[in-house]
């Protein structure tokens, strides 16, 4: 937590999970857990940015659609704008939001 004035402070977190089976219920629970890490800490998510370690070389791309996918679904109402992100590759699939 940064605090900005006397009654406001800004919440930042960055956190991601291994591999769950199925991409779309697995961008689900990292988003959940990810808006959980904010509101434990008494603040209220606005923006969100994803985190993805991805093996491109070796998997379709539209696995990642769907944890992407997810995410913004989960993320729809307490956050009114997902910014972006970052990603690189790795021969294990992980994923989160900050």
């Amino acid at each position: 937590m940064y605090k900005l004035s006397a009654d406001l402070a800004l919440v930042q977190t960055v956190d991601f999970l291994h591999h769950v089976d199925d991409p779309f219920t697995f961008g689900q629970i990292a988003a959940t857990n990810a808006l959980n890490d904010v509101y434990a800490m008494g603040g209220k998510p606005f923006t969100a940015m994803n985190i993805v370690c991805f093996p491109i070389k070796t998997m379709d791309k539209s696995v990642l659609r769907k944890y992407c996918a997810a995410d913004c679904i989960k993320c729809a109402k307490p956050v009114s704008c997902l910014l972006g992100g970052h990603s690189v590759e790795d021969n294990e699939i992980k994923y989160g939001l900050p």
